[in-house]
């Protein structure tokens, strides 16, 4: 929910948005009792949570009732949370707001009288032997241990954050705690609290847990902190921590030869010697080229691997500065380009692709460019996507077929013309196709989106949470289906 300047639900102000969590959405609003806690909650029976809500909104003790309004709006239901002590919040320093309390005291109450509902239906002709009446659940309001636990850690974890930009009517900043997501095949991995979370199929080791093992919900990769940075290959990881870089993964030996075998690479991250202060990083493979692994450093690019001339980091030619540095493979095509200013310089070829010795192309056909997509092969440039393609000396850029009409595009997800996705970012929103002939339509439901990945399934992070879509089958160990044509929030732990 982002700040609005309207009255909400006619009568409250958003001060700012608190984020989401295990049951619903939180604010922190102005309204006619003042300061308060206001909660958004998704619910089927508009009637049974106004009967709910009404009994969690009796007072049961000392201090206000845990609820001090509610409604049920337009097919939305909310309630606002008074603070326990039934101060006006607009006085408490933002730190020292409640507001996992806050809101944990009033779905405790909503659960309550659920409970007690469900047990008045029983007794009133529901099902034999006390069991609720079919379709009523025992506990209508999902406040089981682990959601509470969800809503002190995610709410009060973003309180210290979104309170301090309290009266900014603009979009504000990710309320969430992931910063970078990266994917390719059924990995994902995503940085959230400067720690490292993967998971998927793992069929190559790639989440770095020491297994195999499939992984269907994100866990942290051990022995990593203050992480700043991903990229996920074909069977390789390569994170950045505390300005190092680590790699793993079954295609990794490439990468760090001196401490893995070849073919075997590392089941957990391998720190990779002769390079730090590294700020981006990224990472191909390849069963017919080998591997790459590309890093911006404060003394410059370096790129190493088994796929180039040196094994070890090693200075790109021609190119002594650069503030993005992307690479990709497809089958014996590769590419490698850094963004040296406001203009792409190009490394392309086969087996005989190497940024090492060759020296760079720089793209035709762009104007001041801002960013690159993950692969090097497309970027932003005035507002635009563009994409670009070729051999040799010659690297012309052409506007992306399936982003035409949009302008004021700021990020850009796609491997050019060998890409089944292609989105791209305009004003926080996305906007995906499939073929590069389609015209690439707004994916409903994400907001503020500061970063995303289509190599894998397609991965987006919004309001600083991660959500994905597409094929989730690395979900379940990398069975088939599971597809979801809209985005899941898959939620990182901290």
């Amino acid at each position: 929910m982002q700040p609005h300047s309207d009255p909400l639900f006619g009568r409250y102000i958003v001060v700012a948005p608190l984020g989401r969590h295990a049951t619903g959405t939180s604010s922190l609003v102005d309204g006619p009792d003042g300061r308060q806690v206001l909660t958004v909650l998704p619910v089927a029976d508009g009637a049974v949570f106004l009967r709910d809500a009404a009994v969690a909104a009796r007072p049961s003790g000392p201090g206000p009732a845990p609820v001090l309004v509610y409604g049920f709006d337009d097919g939305v239901a909310w309630f606002v949370a008074p603070d326990p002590s039934g101060r006006d919040l607009a006085a408490v320093p933002a730190t020292d707001i409640p507001v996992g309390e806050m809101v944990g005291r009033a779905l405790a109450a909503l659960d309550a009288a659920s409970v007690a509902g469900a047990g008045r239906d029983a007794a009133g002709g529901g099902a034999a032997g006390g069991a609720p009446a079919p379709g009523r659940s025992r506990r209508r309001w999902p406040l089981i241990a682990g959601a509470v636990a969800g809503v002190l850690v995610l709410v009060g974890a973003v309180v210290g954050v979104t309170l301090a930009r309290s009266g900014d009517s603009g979009a504000g900043g990710p309320s969430g705690p992931v910063t970078a997501v990266s994917g390719y095949g059924d990995t994902v991995c995503a940085v959230a609290g400067a720690r490292l979370y993967c998971f998927g199929g793992n069929r190559s080791a790639t989440n770095g847990d020491g297994t195999t093992t499939a992984r269907t919900a994100p866990g942290a990769v051990s022995g990593l902190s203050d992480v700043s940075d991903v990229a996920v290959g074909s069977g390789a990881v390569c994170a950045i921590a505390a300005g190092d870089v680590y790699c793993w993964g079954a295609n990794a030996s490439g990468l760090v030869p001196e401490q893995t075998t070849q073919y075997v690479g590392s089941r957990t991250p391998v720190k990779v010697a002769g390079i730090s202060g590294a700020t981006r990083i990224a990472v191909a493979t390849s069963n017919r080229l080998g591997s790459t692994a590309c890093a911006v450093t404060a003394a410059g690019p370096y790129c190493w691997g088994s796929a180039i001339s040196s094994m070890k980091p090693a200075a790109l030619r021609g190119v002594p500065k650069a503030s993005a540095v992307e690479v990709s493979f497809v089958g014996y095509a590769a590419i490698a380009c850094a963004l040296v200013d406001d203009a792409v310089e190009c490394w392309t070829g086969g087996t005989g692709f190497d940024p090492l010795t060759k020296p760079p192309s720089r793209v035709a056909g762009l104007p001041a460019v801002t960013s690159l997509a993950t692969g090097g092969a497309c970027g932003v440039a005035d507002g635009r996507a563009y994409c670009w393609d070729g051999n040799g000396a010659t690297i012309a850029a052409a506007a992306a077929p399936w982003a035409t009409a949009l302008r004021g595009i700021t990020a850009v997800a796609s491997d050019g013309q060998y890409a089944t996705t292609h989105c791209v970012v305009v004003d926080g929103a996305v906007s995906c196709a499939g073929k590069p002939t389609d015209t690439a339509t707004v994916v409903s439901g994400l907001e503020r989106v500061t970063a995303i990945t289509t190599a894998g399934p397609t991965c987006a992070v919004a309001d600083g949470y991660l959500y994905c879509w597409g094929d989730l089958g690395w979900r379940t160990g990398g069975v088939a289906g599971g597809a979801a044509s809209a985005p899941v929030r898959i939620d990182v732990s901290r």
